[in-house]
């Protein structure tokens, strides 16, 4: 008796498709994963490339606002040559090196963030210029500084949605 290939295709293919099902299943379970991988790669580095933006951010913002705080209290000190104003010199000549380092490392982040890198760059710009503006003229109104410090931390702020691909 001989068998045809149409009768050994009915023997065998009820063993056969889990098989190939199987082998197909582990193949394409393999290319998820690794796609996966991929994604999670690209996904934690820009989460730590925002995080390291968001941190460079919150510090230029920090050091701001204690120079506007230094600047203000030196309107109150009569004696330019008090343990004060001597102490308060120094913390501002600390914040003078602290601030264009901080500018440059948010420089460094934005390359992240094209669409808002210039728009960024160009608000923390004008917060150092009118500071040095202040600084210049002995004059300045804090309530415009506010303003600017908020521009800068809106733009900031989509900057790092940008980042994180939100």
């Amino acid at each position: 008796m001989t068998f045809c290939f149409f009768e050994w295709a009915k023997i065998l293919t009820p063993l056969l498709t889990p098989i190939i099902a199987g082998i197909f299943g582990v193949i394409l379970l393999y290319r998820i994963e690794s796609i996966k991988n991929e994604i999670s790669k690209k996904h934690d580095f820009n989460r730590k490339w925002a995080d390291e933006f968001f941190i460079a951010c919150k510090e230029f913002m920090q050091c701001v606002e204690r120079y506007m705080t230094l600047l203000h209290q030196f309107q109150a000190i009569k004696d330019p040559k008090s343990e004060t104003s001597i102490k308060y010199q120094k913390e501002c000549t600390e914040l003078n090196a602290k601030l264009p380092e901080l500018e440059m490392r948010i420089k460094r982040l934005t390359s992240m963030s094209p669409k808002n890198r210039r728009e960024l760059i160009n608000k923390a710009t004008d917060i150092l210029s009118y500071i040095s503006s202040m600084i210049k003229t002995g004059k300045g109104n804090f309530d415009e500084m506010i303003l600017k410090n908020d521009a800068f931390n809106a733009v900031a702020k989509i900057a790092h949605a940008e980042m994180l691909e939100l």
